[in-house]
């Protein structure tokens, strides 16, 4: 194949290369989910923003009773009370205090977010709580990506065979504690992703120990999620920065036996 790139194109090219793969992902931002309204949030076009980034969201829940065989399906989000953050009822489940919440009595209940660029995420801010707290969290690691409402990445899985292309960040049991009745029940933040992963889609649940990684306690875990925020992070470059990088490099290459071979 003849290389016919000129020096200054195949310059420019590894100068746009190397100026793409360090640019950041995003800046640190914070999403407060709990100002938005539920239906722009579940939105596949709207979603609520931060910086030009907007976030979505869906809900879901799997029976506790079968664990290796019950698979998750759609719940119901929504703000059950002002200024307490995001909640999940399940069909037929009472939307009363606790069950209002986010958590894993009955049912492990979570919720994936959607991201419009991938974000590390860094914080996260849970609202109302009762007894305990603890959360496991995940980020997307399949091929492609989960269509607008996830529900072919959600529904359908079990709580074993979600890992199966979601990776478990970890489990965080800082913002629990056992706690009854529960005192501190708002703004509890916790810090996740040690491992600064970037991903477009996340999803916080109730803890749930068939979700593997770390153990917890066996103790009930209520919660409603208020926001979260990323953190600054530099960008892995993608397939097509490298390969304009290399095509860059190929160009200088001919360029020079070009210009050796004039001499």
């Amino acid at each position: 194949m003849k290389i016919t790139l000129s020096t200054h194109v195949a310059r420019a090219l590894v100068v746009s290369a190397v100026a793409m793969m360090a640019l950041p992902i995003y800046a640190a931002s914070t999403w407060a989910v709990d100002n938005c309204l539920v239906g722009t949030l579940q939105s596949a076009g709207t979603g609520c923003g931060s910086a030009g980034n907007s976030v979505h969201a869906y809900a879901y829940a799997v029976s506790n009773t079968n664990p290796g065989t019950s698979t998750f399906s759609g719940a119901t989000m929504s703000q059950w009370g002002a200024g307490s953050g995001l909640g999940v009822a399940y069909g037929g489940e009472s939307t009363g205090s606790p069950q209002h919440s986010m958590d894993n009595t009955g049912r492990t209940e979570l919720i994936a977010f959607r991201f419009d660029q991938s974000v590390a995420l860094d914080k996260i801010t849970l609202g109302w709580t009762q007894g305990d707290a603890d959360f496991s969290l995940f980020a997307w690691n399949g091929p492609g990506t989960p269509n607008n409402t996830g529900g072919d990445k959600i529904a359908g899985k079990t709580v074993g065979t979600l890992a199966s292309s979601w990776s478990l960040i970890g489990n965080y049991s800082n913002a629990g504690g056992t706690i009854s009745p529960d005192t501190r029940n708002n703004n509890i933040v916790s810090t996740v992703n040690a491992g600064n992963v970037s991903s477009s889609w996340w999803i916080i649940s109730a803890y749930n120990s068939g979700y593997g990684g770390s153990s917890l306690d066996s103790v009930s875990d209520y919660m409603k999620i208020m926001s979260f925020a990323s953190k600054d992070t530099t960008q892995v470059p993608e397939p097509g920065s490298l390969a304009l990088l290399g095509a860059g490099f190929l160009g200088l290459m001919a360029a020079r036996r070009r210009s050796g071979k004039a001499a």
